[in-house]
């Protein structure tokens, strides 16, 4: 119990932190989200058409990125063991 509490007070104090951070500058927080949206974009992990994880797939290719067609009769997408940069 103390040790859930203890989690609890810190990460009130995170959030408290990052808020009073945010209203201090909130323009570098929308820079950095857009830079993040942007990084996805360039990755290709909206990729138009592609199978989310345990998603039925024929090939690699069906799958989004960072996913490999799985399994022997009922295929599905899993992670493919490679880590972003």
């Amino acid at each position: 119990m103390k040790t859930f509490v203890f989690i609890v007070l810190v990460a009130l104090a995170f959030v408290l932190t990052a808020a009073k951070e945010e209203r201090a500058n909130p323009s570098e927080l929308v820079s950095a989200l857009a830079e993040l949206v942007m990084l996805d974009a360039e990755r290709g992990v909206d990729k138009p058409g592609c199978r989310y994880l345990f998603g039925g797939c024929k090939s690699d290719d069906d799958c989004c990125p960072r996913l490999g067609c799985k399994g022997k009769g009922h295929d599905y997408c899993a992670w493919d063991g490679t880590f972003s940069d």
